[in-house]
């Protein structure tokens, strides 16, 4: 039988790098608990992402839940768990948590409380284990890519990204093909990355057309192409989290976004800086 303590709802929105700063603190608890059951309600894909990587057992959407007025979906979600909230949710939203869907308990971790040159990752390590003292300590460690999304290409491979959210969060376009030519010269295919952004924004446009070009590509696609990559250049970026998670050496360019916070967590992250224009 599930008692209150066993189940763990996780309130986290964000786009996917905001979404897999929360995986190290998931991973601690599941060393720490192994026998919680996880379920982490945010964006999709994103959150779905986390249950892919076995560090959740369950995923909701977000934008289809009314944490305002609770009713039979979220009636099965919440009653009996408790709830961490990566948001500030004010005491009404709490009330009606707890009196109306069956809310153990809630606390909650907004960004604005984390201490200045925290990293995110470590506070929403802090906040967790704050509710769920078994929590384990963080690692650096790795994450195993699931081995269906395992990719074996003939050849040794590189992967650039140069998009990111804002224009502002993109290094010049030259510290790409600058390294292209070099990894291609050295025999390690350069493959491009492009998402609806990019492609919507024209910058896909400017990738140098004898080098593949990987549109689009769904989340699990993903996770298997940047494991299995030589080395990963990318903005400030969804991609950027999800491969330094993996362990794959990522160089990532961070122009405005202070990288003390905000940095991909993992083994092998290089950071270096760049001047917006």
């Amino acid at each position: 039988m599930v008692t209150p303590t066993d189940k763990l709802v996780i309130i986290k929105p964000g786009a996917l790098g905001d979404t897999l700063l929360l995986a190290p603190a998931l991973r601690a608890l599941r060393d720490g608990r192994p026998g919680i059951d996880i379920a982490v309600v945010g964006s999709l894909p994103s959150v779905a992402l986390l249950k892919h990587l076995g560090l959740a057992e369950a995923v909701f959407d977000i934008e289809r839940l009314n944490l305002y007025a609770p009713a039979g979906a979220e009636f099965k979600i919440f009653k009996g768990a408790r709830v961490l909230a990566c948001l500030p949710l004010d005491e009404h939203v709490c009330e009606a948590l707890r009196d109306r869907a069956g809310v153990c308990s809630i606390a909650r971790c907004p960004a604005s409380g984390r201490a200045e040159g925290q990293h995110m990752a470590v506070y929403l390590h802090q906040c967790l284990k704050g509710f769920v003292p078994e929590t384990g300590a963080l690692s650096r460690a790795a994450l195993i890519c699931p081995d269906e999304d395992s990719i074996c290409p003939a050849a040794s491979y590189a992967v650039l990204a140069p998009g990111a959210g804002s224009a502002a969060k993109r290094a010049p376009f030259v510290r790409f093909e600058a390294a292209a030519r070099e990894w291609h010269a050295e025999g390690v295919l350069p493959v491009f990355l492009a998402g609806e952004v990019e492609i919507t924004q024209g910058l896909a446009a400017r990738y140098p057309g004898r080098f593949p070009c990987v549109t689009t590509p769904s989340l699990t696609v993903l996770t298997g192409l940047l494991s299995g990559a030589t080395a990963v250049y990318a903005n400030d970026s969804g991609p950027a989290h999800l491969a330094g998670l993996l362990g794959a050496p990522t160089t990532v360019f961070f122009g405005p976004t202070d990288p003390d916070v905000w940095r991909p967590w993992g083994p092998r992250v290089d950071i270096q800086r760049f001047d917006p224009e």
